[in-house]
């Protein structure tokens, strides 16, 4: 059993602004990026993503949680900036291709502020979640 580390963000609330949130999202995403990456440099013979058989699966509204590799390989499943983290991660350690994980975001229909994150190389932007299981943004 690792270590949980938890933000706890008051800015994600009904008044907050979604570009404001969404360079918050970036962040926080590079971070889980780079964990990956330190991970799967003590970790060489660890799955490629795609060859790992977990699949996308969303987290419950208004839930929010960011997991590195282990725990995704422990669970079977993740959520968008959990696969693009390991992704970019993997890009960047294992094929020596530069990458870094995005975040977008849309106004759902009742104002809630739905992100998606994604991986951007110079080869253009990969989306691991529609890979493995997602069928549209925001689902």
């Amino acid at each position: 059993m690792g270590y949980r580390i938890t933000f706890e963000l008051d800015s994600f609330d009904d008044y907050a602004r979604p570009d404001t949130l969404d360079n918050v999202v970036d962040t926080l995403c590079e971070a889980l990026a780079e964990a990956n990456a330190q991970w799967l440099l003590e970790n060489p013979y660890a799955p490629l993503l795609y060859n790992s058989g977990v699949y996308y699966k969303p987290e419950p509204p208004g839930r929010e949680e960011f997991f590195d590799i282990p725990r995704i390989l422990r669970q079977g499943y993740a959520d968008c900036e959990d696969l693009a983290a390991w992704r970019a991660a993997e890009l960047v350690v294992r094929f020596g291709i530069a990458a870094e994980t995005f975040s977008t975001y849309q106004i759902g229909p009742m104002g809630n502020v739905m992100f998606h994150v994604q991986v951007k190389t110079r080869y253009g932007i990969e989306d691991p979640s529609v890979f493995l299981g997602m069928r549209k943004y925001g689902e």
